[in-house]
């Protein structure tokens, strides 16, 4: 009738309306997906007859929407085309049903991945997806594409889902579709809605109440309140359907991932989009406990959010430093999800388990901002409570970065999260249920490591640790070293000794008791064959306590020495320290590091030019940069030039490298003067007493002139760099002397051997260098020799952690300062003398042997 009419156009539309119902509405069918019936065929091809001879643009939307309408499988390619089609000509129709079959598609490929091999998603990681997608093949960048359209579907039948709640106006668009597809017709001249329902065998119809259904005859009729119930259902229904397909899929993709060992980021892309989807469908859904699906979708929000949340927080920190996986934390989906889900549990009834607090509180550390309500989550008696309000005034504190007050604020948070954590420590020997894991306290513990040592104004430490330390930041400027360094100098020193003695503790105490730690794995749903890596994380984080504060040396060799933790350990790292005598601390650990695949990273405050082992990474004057800029040094390509490689910016802001080339000069000219002067100890340390009588008349003096005493003469510069290269011999003799296996616990009468019982004394020997460094400004001798001199102590500064105290300061040259000084070099002398003078008649009772020994053999 409408060809004959004339009515060409809405002929098409009128059969091409007739062609979808019936391909989806078949006796007995559910519906999706498209289906063959008779005369299919010829009814498209009658449409594009039609269509043809209206224009030649109504004949391409025709013709795009008899191949969306076809029962047979198009590849990708050929669906993208369908889509931007439609999407140009405005087909909200072909809109959803081609990225319905895009979905499906991508369903398809996931589900036959174990029959197309590994290849097939490892291979084509690094390709573009079109190309990917031209070929109907499947990656992890196909992956994305497939979730754009998931997306896209499931936004358009909330959309229905809005038009048939009652927002007809604004969704206007969906009421045509919703007809369309269902198969009704809205009746005309009727005053109480009523529709004409296409195909009566339809499953929605059947599963409609008969009595809510009007018959005339062959005709059936549903008024608009029932139509509306029937259509919420099957919607409802459909999203639940698709959703949980997508889930099963999902579920699939991740186990193929990790049964055939693909990269923690690969493994981890499938549950993004699981947390995604079920989070939708929980909040979509409004799914009642009893609901069939309820428990399905909690089990899989529970599942992957406990997955996700190992894969970004694992035990093995080397795992969480990759590029892919930075990439990762960034996605802002991805964060958004797993804190939404872990911060729930926090809303609930009840005091918090520490397992909860854990991983709550690391979350916590990730985020921008926090609000006050962020702590009254928190049992009133917990100290995470105060530490996390503590966090939350940091979080939106606007005090300048370089004030006072700002200092405090750090110092401040220090003492609270050192409170929290050893209430938590203790509190794992009351036998909680649900105690906190081992990488969660860890992870704070290294948190709090990073804390403490940035409060020097620079810290060794780890690729992994800089990184969760600039998403801690948030990309805010960090506190400069001068004020963290004028702000409470004495409170900040106990403060950061309690603090670094405290962890220094903790880990010695974990690794020596290996059955309560293996216990504590076991408890925390960790498998206890990862207690080797979680032995080498603890000795790693001992490491460093002890490069940054320059103290617990003892406690590290003594943990080196014993066989039930050198035998967990790798044999290259451990390796590394036993080569280590002849090389400064720092050297040692960038090489232990370097043996497990990690990298020391030095993070500085302040325009300190550190020297530093080729197997470190030094980002200099970290307050002037950015993070893209930190990035690029940490991510460096090229291994066997990024120890050599730093960040420094100028005053204009500009990046400039630091001029490293007579380092490794210095080095033998250091190395061969200590082996020239270093080897007559008693000579040197006669020097080393010499010294102090020169300078002790300006201990007391109020106002002396330096010519007075004839300070800047070469015989004093001869005493200060023989009493450096003193103190240089017999500390570098002391780190060999610290025993390095269990055998050595016996050694103790052994000839070799001394006796120290300052477990300070690598610090006080530190400060002692530290002071003869400044004598060269303060004295006003000549540029040069103190650039020798430097060179003279550079070896020892960096085996004890040097901790200048005047660096990057004007030292004005005038008494009260030299004053300071002497103070400084007195106190030292007290602690290292006594050690010293062993050192010396050791050293002179071994020539004594050898000198007779060569007589009697003679």
């Amino acid at each position: 009738m409408l060809v004959e009419a004339g009515c060409l156009e809405d002929s098409s539309k009128a059969i091409l309306q007739y062609v979808l119902v019936n391909s989806l509405w078949q006796p007995g069918s559910e519906g999706w997906p498209l289906k063959q019936f008779i005369r299919k065929e010829e009814l498209v091809n009658k449409a594009k007859v039609n269509a043809e001879t209206v224009s030649k643009q109504f004949y391409g939307f025709i013709r795009t929407e008899v191949d969306i309408l076809s029962h047979e499988q198009s590849t990708l390619f050929e669906l993208n085309g369908y889509f931007r089609s439609s999407q140009n000509n405005g087909s909200v129709r072909c809109e959803i049903l081609s990225a319905r079959k895009i979905i499906d598609a991508h369903l398809h490929l996931i589900s036959t991945l174990e029959d197309r091999g590994k290849s097939d998603l490892y291979t084509y990681l690094t390709t573009h997806s079109k190309e990917r997608i031209s070929s109907n093949q499947f990656s992890i960048e196909t992956l994305v594409h497939f979730w754009k359209f998931w997306n896209f579907w499931k936004d358009e039948i909330a959309n229905i889902l809005k038009y048939l709640g009652g927002a007809s106006k604004k969704y206007v668009d969906y009421k045509e579709f919703c007809l369309n597809y269902l198969g009704v017709l809205k009746q005309p001249n009727k005053r109480t809605p009523l529709y004409l329902v296409l195909n009566p065998e339809a499953d929605w119809v059947r599963k409609t109440d008969d009595r809510f259904l009007q018959r005339n005859g062959k005709l059936v009729f549903i008024d608009a309140s029932q139509f509306v119930s029937a259509a919420r259902s099957y919607w409802c229904s459909e999203l639940l359907s698709v959703g949980i397909k997508i889930l099963e899929n999902l579920e699939a993709l991740y186990q193929f991932c990790t049964r055939n060992s693909f990269p923690v980021f690969c493994q981890s892309i499938p549950l993004i989009y699981i947390l995604d989807a079920t989070n939708f469908l929980m909040k979509t859904g409004s799914l009642h406990s009893w609901h069939p699906h309820a428990k399905t979708l909690q089990m899989f929000l529970e599942k992957s959010s406990e997955r996700f949340f190992g894969y970004i927080y694992p035990l093995d920190w080397r795992k969480s430093s990759t590029e892919d996986m930075v990439s990762l934390r960034e996605n802002k989906l991805a964060w958004n999800l797993l804190r939404e889900v872990i911060l729930k549990n926090m809303s609930l009834k009840g005091k918090f388990t520490y397992g909860q607090i854990g991983r709550a509180v690391i979350i916590m550390l990730g985020l921008t901002k926090l609000t006050d309500e962020s702590a009254e989550s928190f049992h009133k008696d917990s100290p995470w409570k105060e530490f996390i309000k503590r966090l939350c005034v940091i979080k939106r504190s606007e005090l300048s970065s370089n004030s006072s007050a700002a200092a405090q604020e750090e110092l401040s948070l220090i003492l609270k999260l050192h409170g929290a954590l050893e209430d938590t420590y203790h509190a794992k020997r009351r036998k909680e249920i649900d105690f906190m894991s081992p990488v969660c306290f860890l992870y704070l513990v290294e948190h709090l490591l990073f804390l403490v040592s940035y409060c020097q104004g620079y810290v060794f430490t780890t690729k992994a640790l800089v990184l969760e330390w600039l998403i801690f930041q948030q990309g805010k400027t960090t506190l400069s070293a001068s004020s963290l360094t004028d702000v409470g100098a004495s409170e900040k020193t106990q403060i950061l000794g309690d603090t670094y003695s405290f962890m220094a503790s903790i880990v010695h105490e974990q690794l020596c008791d290996v059955e309560g730690t293996v216990e504590w794995l076991e408890k925390s749903n960790t498998n206890s064959m990862d207690y080797p890596v979680l032995v080498l994380r603890l000795v790693v984080i001992m490491c460093l306590i002890c490069v940054n504060s320059g103290k617990h040396f003892d406690l590290l060799f003594d943990l080196l020495g014993r066989n039930c933790i050198i035998s967990h350990l790798p044999k290259p790292f451990y390796d590394a320290f036993l080569g280590g005598q002849k090389r400064s601390f720092v050297e040692v650990l960038a090489d232990a590091l370097k043996q497990i695949e990690s990298v020391l990273v030095i993070v500085s405050w302040g325009n300190n030019h550190f020297h530093f082992s080729p197997d470190a990474i030094l980002v200099d004057d970290m307050v002037n940069q950015n993070k893209e800029g930190i990035l690029r040094v940490l991510f460096m390509k090229n291994v066997s030039t990024r120890g050599q490689q730093s960040l420094i910016y100028s005053d204009c802001g500009k990046a400039s490298e630091p001029d490293s080339s007579n380092s490794s000069t210095a080095d033998q000219n250091m190395k061969a003067r200590n082996e020239a002067e270093g080897n007559d100890l008693q000579e040197n340390y006669e020097h080393f007493c010499e010294i102090f009588n020169v300078l002790k008349p300006l201990e007391n003096a109020k106002d002396v002139s330096m010519d007075k005493f004839n300070l800047n003469n070469p015989r004093v510069q001869v005493l200060v760099e023989k009493s450096i290269n003193l103190v240089v011999a017999v500390m570098t003799q002391y780190f060999q002397m610290i025993p390095c296996d269990s055998e050595d616990e016996n050694m103790a009468g052994e000839p070799n051997r001394v006796h120290c019982e300052d477990g300070n004394l690598l610090w006080h020997a530190n400060r002692m260098v530290d002071g003869f460094k400044q004598l060269p400004y303060l004295l006003n001798w000549s540029p040069g020799y103190a650039n020798g001199m430097v060179d003279g102590f550079k070896q020892l500064s960096y085996l004890l952690n040097w901790s200048p105290v005047f660096s990057g300061r004007n030292l004005e040259k005038n008494t009260s300062n030299i004053q300071l000084l002497l103070k400084q070099l007195q106190s030292g002398k007290a602690r290292v003398e006594p050690f010293m003078r062993q050192i010396c008649l050791k050293n002179t009772a071994a020539a004594g042997s050898r000198i007779t020994e060569d007589n009697n053999s003679g």
